[in-house]
């Protein structure tokens, strides 16, 4: 098995579209079936090791919080952030706590979510390998084409969908948890007239850093609802999915795709 698994930032949308784009087209509606079966099966026992983790986090964070160890009830703080989105999720990447606590938490944590990966993946390969075989005589090459890209993909491993777990929790988010992943993620779009742009957020201002613009300009905001912004003084308003997996600006140009934290290359 190899656990070559996307690494979320907060909510890394920018790998979940593209995953999702890659689900897309004429499928056989037995793939299709087999993949949602698949998807609520690991979200609902990994999740279970989620919410168990995140407790357990908590328990140290008020721990650390009454002895006065800042650093480690911060540093438990962000973790259970993370877990909630479903970014501990055990990668082939090293990784560590600073708290020796916590990091012997980490380690039992991601031992339990590996045995329980295990054999959800390999009953959905079985399922697969019986859909391939039912399309044995088939006529429909595209089909079967389709069924063996995701019989690869499933040997690998490499494509759990993490995403469907976060967004459950993101669905969730609130007006005021809303204010606060727009301050902890970056967004670009593509505009007509101002090219690629950058936006970052404070509590009360959208730093807005154009492609053909001298200097990067700061925009007032405010929340309209739980999904949405309009920045004053401007016709620029922003809305983004229930499950915060993609978003829009909008100006009087047009209306343009947001991508949520994109690679640093980008």
């Amino acid at each position: 098995m190899k656990w070559l698994l996307p690494i979320l930032s907060l909510l890394a949308p920018h790998w979940m579209l593209g995953q999702t784009a890659s689900h897309q087209g004429n499928e056989p509606p037995a793939l299709a079936a087999a993949r949602a079966a698949f998807e609520r099966k690991f979200v609902a026992e990994v999740g279970v090791l989620q919410d168990k983790y995140s407790k357990a986090l908590d328990q140290h964070l008020q721990r650390f919080t009454r002895e006065e160890k800042l650093e480690a009830a911060l540093e438990a703080k962000e973790e259970i952030r993370r877990a909630k989105c479903w970014q501990t999720i055990p990668t082939n990447e090293s990784r560590s706590l600073y708290a020796p606590q916590l990091d012997d938490l980490r380690q039992s944590y991601e031992r339990a979510v590996r045995q329980k990966i295990e054999p959800i993946l390999a009953a959905y390969r079985a399922e697969l390998g019986r859909l391939k075989a039912s399309f044995k005589n088939s006529a429909d090459l595209d089909a079967m084409v389709k069924i063996e890209a995701e019989i690869e993909k499933a040997a690998a491993g490499t494509e759990l969908p993490i995403h469907a777990g976060a967004a459950t929790y993101l669905s969730g988010l609130g007006k005021d948890e809303f204010h606060l992943w727009l301050r902890e993620n970056t967004f670009k779009f593509t505009g007509a007239a101002a090219g690629d742009t950058r936006l970052t957020f404070t509590e009360t201002h959208m730093a807005y850093d154009s492609a053909t613009a001298a200097a990067t300009v700061s925009y007032r905001y405010k929340l309209t609802s739980s999904r949405s912004l309009a920045i004053e003084e401007t016709s620029f308003k922003i809305h983004f999915t229930k499950d915060l997996s993609a978003g829009e600006f909008t100006s009087s140009t047009g209306t343009y795709a947001i991508r949520i934290n994109p690679p640093e290359t980008e």
